[in-house]
C-alpha cells in the first residue's frame, strides 16, 4: 500500500457522505483520515531515527 493510500481512501470516503448530505460523518471520517496520516510521517520519522 503507497504512503496516501488510507488518507486517499478517508478523503473520498468524506466526499461520498458530503454527496448523501451527511456532514457530520464526513467530518469524522475526515478528521480520523488525517490524524492516522499525522500517525503515520511521525512513525516514519522514529524508524528513519532508529537506522
Amino acid at each position: 500500500m503507497d504512503k496516501n493510500a488510507f488518507y486517499r481512501s478517508g478523503m473520498e470516503t468524506a466526499d461520498a457522505l458530503d454527496d448523501m448530505d451527511m456532514p457530520e460523518q464526513a467530518e469524522t471520517v475526515r478528521s480520523f483520515a488525517k490524524k492516522m496520516r499525522d500517525v503515520e510521517t511521525e512513525l516514519e520519522a522514529l524508524i528513519a531515527e532508529s537506522r
